[in-house]
């Protein structure tokens, strides 16, 4: 997988923007499960945000629930609106 900033982005904004319930799993329906999966781990590790839950269904596909946004996330995410990337 490459990393996407532009991704990154809709992801982000996506959490701010609470579009998913806190209890839902969260997907973003126009990206491919494998790389939103990639992408949530890599801002995991960044400390971007938290993830409450995850879970694993039968064919290895991950679960995430209760994504949030850290201190470190909302900065991030206003730098590239500052940048002002589009998609």
């Amino acid at each position: 997988m490459k990393r996407d900033i532009l991704i990154t982005k809709e992801i982000l904004i996506a959490i701010e923007d609470d579009l998913f319930e806190k209890n839902d799993q969260f997907v973003l329906p126009n990206i491919d499960n494998s790389i939103l999966e990639g992408h949530l781990k890599l801002l995991e590790n960044e400390y971007l945000i938290q993830i409450e839950s995850k879970g694993e269904l039968s064919t290895g596909e991950k679960l995430y629930h209760g994504i949030s946004l850290t201190n470190r996330g909302y900065d991030y995410l206003k730098a590239l609106k500052k940048n002002n990337l589009k998609n």
